[in-house]
């Protein structure tokens, strides 16, 4: 008898001790990989460009969107991948308001230009406001590996609280 109560205990300890952990893997990977939006402002002078430069991971995806002011509120706009290719460029140049988006399909520096070489007397401002997302497809595995720790460790302390529940005797009067 007492050895089925250690068991009981057992199974009930270990189940909430997954559960837990399930748990915890589930809702880690936004708390590792938080998604945030970030805002940068530039001046562009005429015959020079800017560039701002981001780490990825493969299968993680950049979203952004500008807006340019000064001259005609044009500027070229494109993005290279860790090997200088141009991986993303709107035709001619981007006028006023622009949103673009991206997916890493390699691990590296991306790069976002704003070129205003063609502009030989005017200053363009660029109003950047950009998101990093983290690869979805790591967000359903971190999902997928917290609830299969969580199911096992419900039907443990279904087994341990309900099936191997100790039997009460009846007193006789």
């Amino acid at each position: 008898m007492r050895q089925d109560e250690e068991v009981r205990k057992g199974l009930i300890i270990g189940g909430i001790v997954l559960i837990i952990l399930g748990f915890a893997v589930w809702l880690a990977f936004p708390i590792l990989y938080p998604i945030s939006d970030k805002i940068y402002s530039q001046e562009v002078a005429p015959l020079h460009y800017d560039m701002l430069t981001f780490f990825l991971e493969q299968g993680d995806r950049i979203e952004g969107e500008f807006t340019i002011r000064g001259g005609d509120d044009g500027i070229i706009f494109y993005i290279k991948d860790p090997y200088g290719n141009i991986i993303y460029k709107p035709p001619g140049q981007v006028h006023g308001w622009h949103k673009f988006s991206i997916t890493a399909s390699s691990n590296g520096a991306y790069t976002l230009y704003f070129d205003n070489t063609f502009s030989l007397t005017t200053s363009k401002s660029v109003y950047l406001t950009i998101r990093i997302c983290p690869c979805e497809l790591l967000l359903k595995t971190a999902r997928i590996l917290g609830i299969s720790a969580m199911i096992p460790g419900a039907i443990m302390v279904a087994i341990g609280g309900i099936i191997l529940k100790p039997k009460v005797k009846e007193a006789k009067v």
